[in-house]
């Protein structure tokens, strides 16, 4: 694309945009079969008030990978996501002091050798999901729950020392299934109009309900742990025990309600989004593999759609 080409779009509709165009449940295939037909590499879509960019070329998204300009602006899924994560490694903005501190703290949890540490927890889950699977012979096999179940339950036990034992049985864990829906109502929110945000009593009272039950049980699995200490080298120790790396910080509060989301919360106060300039345009990366996946199996490091604020 040349400098001070318009971004392409797909025909849409005055005031709603582009969100007739996407089925229920269906944004990400619905950014996949636009992606096709944008050669540019880049386009653009209207939610509403709202303007997402999405970018699928390799050569626009090597340029935006490059780290030397990096800055942690999280898209408007992200922000929903905020209410029950706080402000965590995938949600934080770049100025938050806690985005910092579990950047700092977290990192040698990441190592190839702090991996190797965690080997035989997620082993012992993946022969769970072969049992299951041996007594399941002959029948059909949802791959995709079973994957979200071996994913979930491997970073439970191997991030916090917690077993859902999903593999035991055919419902997910209440806590897995108030995540589920919160994913699934924050991904709903921002493909809604504002009005039709108001007008959704249920689905909040739903969304406050979920984020309720699965503090309920963060806040338990923290409290069993400050009494009753561990060796552990779990995500979770290292961030109740281990002090900040920068000079003069302190530990964080708290680990995220979210497992895969780690970072920091204040359970006792809701973390909300800094206060910013109105305008802007914020721009990341959708490549077409992560595009092709379903949101309830992944969740990716960077958010795959981004707003103009008017």
């Amino acid at each position: 694309m040349t400098r001070g080409a318009t971004v392409p779009a797909p025909p849409g509709l005055p005031i709603v945009g582009h969100l007739h165009q996407i089925a229920k449940s269906g944004l990400i295939g619905h950014l996949l079969d636009v992606s096709r037909t944008m050669p540019e590499g880049i386009f653009k879509l209207k939610f509403g008030s709202r303007v997402g960019l999405f970018v699928t070329g390799a050569d626009l998204v090597a340029e935006l990978c490059d780290e030397s300009r990096f800055r942690k602006m999280p898209g408007p899924g992200l922000r929903v996501v905020r209410r029950f994560a706080g402000d965590g490694l995938f949600t934080a903005f770049s100025e938050e002091e806690n985005w910092g501190k579990a950047h700092r703290i977290l990192l040698p949890a990441f190592s190839q050798r702090a991996m190797r540490g965690y080997y035989d927890m997620i082993l012992e889950v993946c022969d769970q999901l072969i049992a299951k699977w041996d007594t399941r012979t002959g029948t059909d096999i949802l791959v995709s729950d079973d994957m979200t179940r071996l994913t979930l339950d491997s970073i439970a036990i191997a991030g916090f020392g917690h077993r859902f034992n999903s593999f035991e049985k055919d419902e997910l864990d209440p806590f897995l299934e108030a995540l589920a829906r919160a994913l699934g109502e924050s991904l709903n929110m921002i493909t809604r109009l504002p009005i039709q945000n108001r007008l959704a009593r249920k689905s909040q009272k739903q969304f406050g309900d979920d984020i309720a039950e699965m503090n309920t049980l963060v806040d338990g699995i923290i409290a069993d742990r400050r009494a009753n200490p561990s060796e552990s080298k779990d995500l979770l120790n290292l961030m109740l025990a281990t002090s900040d790396p920068a000079p003069g910080s302190e530990t964080p509060m708290q680990p995220t309600a979210v497992p895969a989301i780690a970072g920091t919360r204040n359970s006792r106060q809701r973390a909300s989004e800094p206060k910013r300039a109105s305008a802007g345009v914020h721009m990341s990366v959708c490549t077409p593999i992560a595009i092709g996946t379903p949101p309830q199996a992944t969740w990716p490091s960077v958010s795959a759609m981004t707003t103009e604020y008017e």
